[in-house]
């Protein structure tokens, strides 16, 4: 028989405390036609502030001002702007996250280009600095070197010459960071 009695009255409290945690979650507000509107929505735009009688605790600031202005009795004007996080973060419409997207794609084209570019211009410096490197090592290795002239003619360089041109190569490969 106890049991039974703990069981009702578990049931009697649940019964009654549920109903009154809802109501504590809603939206309590007067229609234009004078009837009072119960909701788990905020009331739509075009009902006065004043006339917003209750709004669950969090609630943006418009209904939360509207209540304290309904238990006031003062005709309290609602603010123009979202007072909270949560009603600025608003989601976004599918056009707005459609220019987003697009934008983030061109702005990966432009990162993949510049990056493609850039490894080009590495590609480069390197082949650049490898034709250094050999220039130098032969002019390095004692072997003799000889040029063709504008007439077509062989010579071979002077001792002179071969010190200009090794100056000349590594002022090259340090100006191209070889």
């Amino acid at each position: 028989m106890k049991l039974f009695n703990i069981c009702v009255a578990v049931t009697v409290v649940t019964s009654v405390a549920w109903p009154v945690a809802a109501l504590a979650q809603a939206y309590k507000w007067r229609d234009d036609k004078g009837q009072i509107v119960y909701s788990d929505r905020p009331p739509p735009a075009g009902v006065p502030p004043a006339n917003i009688l209750q709004a669950p605790k969090g609630a943006p600031a418009r209904a939360a001002a509207a209540a304290s202005a309904a238990s006031a009795g003062a005709n309290v004007t609602a603010p123009a702007a979202p007072a909270t996080k949560a009603a600025a973060a608003a989601p976004k419409s599918l056009a707005e996250q459609e220019v987003e997207y697009k934008k983030r794609q061109i702005e990966a084209q432009k990162k993949a280009k510049d990056d493609a570019d850039k490894d080009s211009q590495e590609q480069q410096r390197q082949s650049a600095c490898a034709g250094m490197r050999s220039n130098l090592a032969g002019l390095e290795g004692g072997q003799r070197i000889s040029r063709t002239d504008d007439k077509g003619e062989r010579s071979f360089i002077t001792d002179e010459q071969r010190a200009a041109d090794i100056a000349r190569t590594r002022q090259e490969m340090a100006a191209a960071k070889c």
